[in-house]
């Protein structure tokens, strides 16, 4: 599990800190980190590429990468 992952999962940090690492696990992803409210305004096709983001080699969601993605973390 990465540095990134952990503090999302509230095993690191503050909540400045699940933030930044939302933040950065968004960007390893491909993608910039948005609010919730932004994410539901993104055109269908970039909100799918995120939803497929978020998949792990057994097609069940990474809820890290999830958090990440959809502007979870605030």
């Amino acid at each position: 599990m990465t540095a990134e992952k952990r503090k999302l999962a509230g095993r690191d940090g503050d909540a400045e800190a699940r933030f930044r690492a939302a933040r950065n696990l968004a960007a390893t992803r491909g993608y910039a980190f948005l609010s919730a409210e932004a994410v539901s305004a993104l055109p269908l096709a970039e909100l799918l590429a995120r939803v497929e983001a978020t998949q792990t080699k057994f097609g069940a969601p990474d809820m890290e990468t999830a958090e990440a993605v959809f502007g979870g973390v605030e």
